[in-house]
């Protein structure tokens, strides 16, 4: 058996929870079709952002460090039969549920700021979570895409709309609020977190940098299903990832063929 030691994690499990705390500050799950996968994720940022800004109520913490003797407090087994993992495309299923609870967290912690008279507090960190979902966002788009093109995935049409719309509404927010204060040592510092310190699955960008995304129109959040299918049709991976008409691999190839006179 594997023991992971998990500090402070998005899961559920190994928590006890105090009821009161939790319908004092509307904590809740998401709802409708959104409350079929991930729930936990919303739940726990919900948590963790009402307890942080609260003095009354208490986190009690019990060791479980590795090497050191502590209480087990939960066990946690994964379901190798159970549909998810039985899934190869789960994580591209799941992307746009995923972005539609970060729409849901952002909600929640805005509207906790305004009732509670956090806003001023919270402002520099509130702009650094918008970044940091829509850096998360960027690269589920890729992903869901790339996956469509380069394998057998054939997507529900519910999954491709609950990434653009949530992809979508994320990325407006930040244009809205925070993108033209937002300086260029924090966006490479969010990209390079995301890519290296997250779950998120990366993979090069083909439809230009994260800029131009933020910056420029995005064709492909305004695609209908059939539209996005054949869109990822015509787009065609090398065996290291990369999209062989993108920019950076043209250049790499002109430039390999001056070196070779061709």
């Amino acid at each position: 058996m594997s023991i992971i030691y998990l500090g402070h994690s998005i899961w559920v499990q190994s928590r006890c929870y105090n009821r009161k705390f939790i319908e004092q500050y509307d904590i809740h799950c998401p709802t409708g079709k959104n409350s079929r996968q991930g729930e936990d994720y919303p739940f726990i940022n919900q948590l963790d952002y009402a307890i942080a800004h609260d003095n009354y109520y208490q986190v009690i913490k019990v060791p479980y460090e590795e090497n050191k003797d502590c209480q087990a407090t939960a066990f946690w087994f994964p379901n190798e039969k159970s549909l998810s993992r039985q899934d190869t495309h789960y994580s591209q299923h799941l992307s746009g549920w995923t972005m539609g609870s970060s729409n849901m967290i952002l909600d929640f912690c805005e509207e906790f700021n305004d009732k509670y008279g956090f806003n001023d507090e919270e402002d520099e960190a509130m702009k650094q979570k918008f970044l940091n979902f829509n850096v998360y966002a960027f690269y589920n788009l890729l992903d869901f895409m790339k996956e469509v093109a380069s394998t057998d995935y054939n997507p529900l049409e519910e999954d491709w709309y609950a990434l653009r719309d949530n992809v979508a509404k994320l990325r407006q927010r930040l244009k809205d609020k925070y993108w033209d204060e937002i300086v260029y040592s924090d966006v490479e510092t969010m990209l390079y977190q995301v890519k290296n310190f997250s779950d998120c699955h990366f993979c090069e960008s083909w439809i230009g940098t994260f800029y131009d995304y933020m910056n420029n129109d995005v064709k492909q959040l305004k695609m209908n299903y059939k539209e996005m299918t054949d869109y990822c049709k015509s787009l065609k991976f090398d065996e290291a990832g990369h999209e062989e008409n993108s920019p950076y691999v043209k250049a790499w190839k002109t430039r390999h063929l001056e070196k070779k006179g061709e």
